[in-house]
C-alpha cells in the first residue's frame, strides 16, 4: 500500500504548479503620447506578481500554435472572437474566460516547458521595456558581496545565471546546482521572496522594485547529496559555506552545544568543508524556511515555524515545540484553495493512516513560494528516479544576441538606479577569473525554460486565481 500511495503521489505531485491570473484589463494606446488607437489588454499576474499585459489577438496566436504542438484535451476552451466592440461586461467576461483557459494550460508541464509557452511570456514582458540596451545587474551572495554584470536589458534568467556563475569562476557544470533568487532587505534581514524564472528578465524584473529588493545567488537543490562532489570545487564551496552560516546567524538552524563546538572550531580553522559537514547533521538543514504560519492539523487557529526540506513539510509548534513531519510520499497533492486577510491558504492531501486521507491547511504570507517549493522538490525526485543529472549550460541551445532597439524619449519602464556600480566580489574572497561578455552566437550559450511549473511572486498584492497573494514574508 505504501508503494501504491508512493507512486500516486508523484504523479499528482509532478503536475505543473504555475499560477496564472488576470486580475484586471488596462485600456491603453498604440501611440501613446497622442492618446491614439485605444485597445484593451489583459494584465497577467504570475505566481500573484504582474509579468505583463496583452492584446487578445496576442493570446488567440498564442492558443493557434498550443493547438497545433499539443493534444486539445491539455486545453480548454478559448473565448471566441467577436466582430463588435465588447462593452464592458462582455470584457469582464471574456477576462474570466481567458484565465481559466491559462490555468488550465499552466498546470500542463509539457506546455509551460514548451518554447512557445516561454517565448511568448518572455517577448510579453521585453514589451513592457521598449527598447533592448546594454546595462548592468547587481548580483549578491548571501554574506552580502556584490559582483556587478554588464549585460543586455533583455537577458534572460538562465543568461544572466550563467555569466555571473563563469565571472566568479564556478566550474561550468555546477551552475545549475544554484539560481537566481528575489529577497527583501528588511529590518537588517533578508527574505527570500522567489526564485527567478526563465521566462522574465531580471533586470527588467528589478526595475519594477525598490531598493529593498536584491537578485541573490544562491543553492537550487533539496539533497544534501549533491554536496560531496560541490564542495570538490572551492568556489561552490564556499557559496555553501557561506549559506551555511547565514542560515545559522539567522537562526534557522538550531545546532546542539556539541556541534556549535564543531562549528566554531572549524570557523576559526577555516575549514569549510568540516564545517559543512558538522552542519548537515543540524536539524532542517538544506531546507526552505517559511517562518510563522497558521495550520489546522491539530486544532484550528494553530501557530506553527514552516520549513520544506528533507522531502517533507515540517510544523514545528510555537506552544510546546512538538514537530510535525509531513512526509512527501504521502501527500497525494496540493493547492491554493482560498485567502484570509492577506494569506493565502496552501491545501494539501495527507495520507494520516491506511485508507485515512485528511485535508491539511496552512495559512501563510509565502503559500505560493511553499508550492513552488513543493513541486521543485518533486522535480528533483523524479530526475533521481531516472538516473538523469542537473543540466548544464552546454546542453541548452546556441544563445542569440538581441538586436538593441533604441530606448524611447519617456519609456514607460524607468531604470532601476544605481546599477552603473561595477565592483566585483566572489565566495569569500576567492579571486575570480575576469570575465568577458561574449558576443558571438557561435560562443554564446542559448535560454531554454527551466523545468519548474512554479513562477514569480513580489511584493506587490495581486490576484491569484479567485484569491490575492501577498508575497512578504510576516
Amino acid at each position: 500500500h505504501a508503494r501504491e500511495c508512493e507512486s500516486e503521489s508523484v504523479c499528482a505531485l509532478g503536475r505543473g504548479k504555475m499560477y496564472l491570473s488576470i486580475p484586471e484589463t488596462e485600456e491603453l494606446f498604440t501611440d501613446k503620447a497622442a492618446k491614439r488607437g485605444q485597445y484593451t489588454a489583459y494584465a497577467f499576474a504570475v505566481n500573484g506578481v504582474k509579468h505583463c499585459s496583452v492584446r487578445y489577438s496576442q493570446l488567440l496566436a498564442l492558443h493557434n500554435k498550443l493547438k497545433t504542438e499539443f493534444d486539445e484535451s491539455l486545453l480548454a476552451p478559448f473565448p471566441p472572437k467577436r466582430l463588435l466592440v465588447l462593452n464592458p461586461a462582455q470584457v469582464e467576461e471574456r477576462r474570466q474566460q481567458l484565465e481559466q483557459y491559462f490555468q488550465k494550460v499552466s498546470q500542463a508541464p509539457q506546455i509551460i516547458q514548451s518554447q512557445a509557452f516561454v517565448d511568448f511570456f518572455m517577448n510579453a514582458q521585453q514589451e513592457v521595456q521598449e527598447f533592448c540596451e546594454e546595462v548592468t545587474v547587481d548580483v549578491y551572495l548571501v554574506n552580502g558581496k556584490k559582483t556587478s554584470l554588464e549585460c543586455w536589458s533583455t537577458d534572460r534568467t538562465n543568461n544572466v545565471l550563467e555569466d555571473i556563475c563563469k565571472k566568479i569562476g564556478l566550474a561550468e557544470d555546477l551552475t545549475y546546482y544554484f539560481g537566481l533568487y528575489l529577497v527583501e532587505e528588511k529590518g537588517g534581514e533578508q527574505h527570500v521572496i522567489r526564485r527567478l524564472q526563465d521566462f522574465e528578465s531580471p533586470y527588467i524584473s528589478m526595475s519594477r522594485l525598490d531598493s529593498n529588493f536584491k537578485i541573490l545567488l544562491r543553492k537550487n537543490y533539496w539533497s544534501i547529496d549533491f554536496e560531496t562532489e560541490l564542495m570538490k570545487d572551492k568556489i561552490a564551496l564556499n557559496l555553501l559555506y557561506i549559506q551555511g552560516v547565514a542560515d545559522i546567524k539567522a537562526g534557522n538552524l538550531e545546532p546542539n552545544e556539541q556541534i556549535k563546538a564543531q562549528l566554531l572550531k572549524y570557523k576559526e580553522q577555516g575549514d569549510k568543508a568540516e564545517f559543512i559537514k558538522a552542519a548537515q547533521a543540524v536539524p532542517h538543514y538544506g531546507s526552505e524556511f517559511f517562518g510563522s504560519v497558521v495550520c489546522d492539523w491539530r486544532r484550528q487557529g494553530s501557530k506553527y515555524r514552516c520549513c520544506i526540506g528533507g522531502n517533507a513539510i515540517k510544523l514545528t509548534s510555537l506552544d510546546d515545540k512538538s514537530m510535525h513531519v509531513f512526509p512527501l510520499t504521502r501527500i497525494r497533492c496540493w493547492k491554493i484553495a482560498g485567502q484570509i486577510n492577506e494569506r493565502l491558504e496552501l491545501s494539501f492531501h495527507f495520507l494520516r493512516a491506511k485508507d485515512d486521507l485528511v485535508w491539511v491547511n496552512i495559512l501563510s504570507l509565502d503559500a505560493i513560494f511553499m508550492s513552488m517549493s513543493l513541486q521543485s522538490m518533486v522535480e528533483e525526485l523524479i530526475r533521481k528516479s531516472k538516473g538523469q543529472n542537473i543540466r548544464r549550460p552546454r546542453d541548452r541551445p546556441p544563445r542569440e544576441k538581441p538586436a538593441p532597439r533604441p530606448r524611447m524619449s519617456n519609456p514607460s519602464t524607468p531604470s532601476k538606479a544605481g546599477r552603473s556600480g561595477s565592483s566585483s566580489s566572489i565566495p569569500e574572497n576567492e579571486e575570480a577569473s575576469p570575465m568577458r561578455r561574449q558576443t558571438s552566437a557561435a560562443s554564446d550559450m542559448g535560454s531554454r525554460s527551466q523545468a519548474s511549473a512554479s513562477t514569480a511572486d513580489s511584493p506587490r498584492r495581486q490576484t491569484t486565481a479567485s484569491t490575492e497573494a501577498s508575497p512578504r514574508r510576516q
